[in-house]
């Protein structure tokens, strides 16, 4: 006599009498919805948006009701936040001269979702003046009502006129599909992509010249 469900989920009634129906409610809470009856059937149902007491009240061809209907108790299961994994990126990452994030996520909910974003924040090196601000980048859900998906994606960040020492401080947000309470919202911590800066490129630079210097010499004494 428990019934535990989602708010906002759809409760159906089917009933087989043993005496034909005259007609039949549906009490919540001592609120009587009509029944639709059918012979010996009756059916009927509602939306499930609060905590209530359920009783099937019968009334056969002969004005005879049903005795001491069984109280079914109807009880609100809560609405947890979208659950999101991050395969990838890293929280910390270089970004290469093609300036590309590889994004991999696996998200779940029990309502499905709305909307998931980036955003994020450039933030320039300290003897540069800049007031940065969150924006926001959009990720593509191909179906929304898939409960449990894994999306892949590319966050090409040419276009963010990024120098070296700049950093892009961002997060995740998921947004679930609940239109009956409200959508609720899961916020990922924060990643970080930077662009090396002039030194560590020619750090970089100077270590390849060193191993085709190192791999140079190793061909020369293998020839001699």
């Amino acid at each position: 006599s428990d019934v535990n469900a989602l708010k906002g989920s759809s409760i159906r009634i089917d009933l087989k009498s043993n005496r034909n129906l005259k007609k039949g409610y549906l009490s919540l809470n001592d609120q009587k919805t009509p029944l639709k009856i059918r012979g010996k059937r009756a059916a009927g149902g509602f939306i499930f948006k609060e905590e209530a007491l359920l009783k099937i009240l019968l009334e056969d061809n002969r004005g005879i009701t049903n005795q001491n209907p069984i109280p079914y108790h109807l009880q609100i299961i809560p609405d947890l936040k979208p659950e999101m994994t991050i395969i990838k990126p890293e929280p910390v990452i270089e970004l290469g001269t093609e300036q590309l994030i590889p994004i991999e996520i696996k998200i779940e909910d029990d309502f499905g979702f709305s909307t998931l974003q980036i955003g994020y924040e450039i933030k320039r090196p300290s003897y540069i003046e800049n007031q940065s601000q969150i924006s926001i980048y959009p990720i593509y859900i191909a179906d929304r009502k898939v409960l449990s998906q894994e999306l892949r994606s590319i966050w090409k960040l040419h276009e963010y006129g990024l120098m070296p020492e700049d950093e892009i401080h961002y997060h995740f947000e998921l947004y679930d599909n609940d239109v009956i309470s409200g959508p609720k919202k899961t916020i990922s911590s924060t990643f970080i992509a930077r662009l090396p800066s002039l030194k560590d490129l020619f750090q970089t630079f100077n270590q390849k010249e060193n191993e085709i210097e190192d791999i140079v010499e190793i061909e020369l004494g293998d020839i001699k």
